[in-house]
């Protein structure tokens, strides 16, 4: 990326699991497995897929009585790979009236069982989790928390000191193995980076610098000889772009879509039947074609 240029995308693998409404959602992945769900009619279904292989395995179905605000998939130090769901459901409390109280729901592949970890008081922000650390972390009312796999905690971290703009918009994600946070305005855009318990900022882009400024951010990704990459969505024309944060420099992907989810990956040859145990009624692990640019 040295320089504006146009490339196209081709797909490299296709996975057809299923057709029409509601569109998958898709919380993350990781040493090659993808975890996606979609709920329809109070149930939600949660996927794990090794695009390579071409396998797929269903969790055991959710009855949720509301919306689930966001989910979550790592692995522990242990090597546990465990699914968060943050579910929101609307209860009676006498004396208060109706309110929303928010659940932690935690499956452990191999377990066949949700675990309901109890209430959570904590306002974590809508969308997936950034996993890292045998943690998933998740931005909440201005905070950054960071669900611990292997101890099954919700913990504060330490935050990027602020800059007091109502209109900032805020991202976590991961640059060169460490905790990252985009923040972004109209008058700019800060990426601030985490080594050990602190806080610093690795690039800072003004509005006359940058037409990326104008887009929604998606996803930092390390790229070639040490650059990093900003992949964003223009919504003025819905094109997906990537935005080279050494160079300054901006590739047009010639790919259009009204909204994207786009996430690291790299492939492994992680069996899913080495998941199962005698004991599991999982649906039977499929061999599907998939399809994933």
């Amino acid at each position: 990326m040295e320089h504006e240029d146009d490339y196209h995308l081709h797909p490299v693998k296709s996975i057809k699991l299923c057709y029409g409404l509601p569109l998958f959602l898709f919380p993350g992945s990781v040493n090659g497995l993808i975890c996606c769900y979609r709920s329809y009619s109070f149930t939600t279904v949660v996927y794990i897929v090794n695009p390579v292989l071409e396998e797929y395995m269903i969790l055991l179905k959710l009855q949720l009585e509301n919306v689930i605000f966001t989910c979550g998939f790592g692995v522990s130090a242990a090597g546990e790979y465990k699914v968060i769901l943050y579910n929101g459901s609307l209860r009676f409390v006498q004396k208060k009236g109706y309110g929303i109280q928010n659940n932690i729901l935690v499956h452990t592949i191999g377990t066949n069982q949700w675990r309901v970890l109890g209430p959570c008081p904590i306002p974590i922000q809508k969308g997936p989790g950034v996993f890292l650390n045998s943690h998933v972390h998740w931005l909440g009312d201005g905070q950054i928390y960071g669900f611990d796999l292997n101890r099954e905690t919700l913990e504060l971290f330490p935050s990027p000191p602020g800059d007091n703009n109502a209109e900032s918009k805020e991202m976590l994600g991961v640059l060169k193995g460490r905790l990252s946070r985009i923040s972004w305005c109209s008058l700019g855009l800060d990426i601030w980076v985490m080594k050990e318990t602190s806080w610093y900022k690795e690039r800072t882009i003004r509005e006359n610098i940058s037409p990326v400024l104008h887009s929604q951010p998606l996803c930092l990704i390390d790229g070639l000889k040490g650059t990093s990459i900003l992949i964003v969505h223009d919504e003025a024309t819905n094109e997906l772009r990537a935005y080279c944060l050494n160079t300054n420099a901006t590739l047009h992907l010639n790919y259009q879509a009204n909204s994207f989810t786009v996430m690291t990956y790299r492939p492994s040859f992680v069996k899913l039947h080495s998941f199962q145990r005698t004991c599991s009624v999982y649906d039977k692990v499929t061999k599907q074609h998939c399809y994933f640019y």
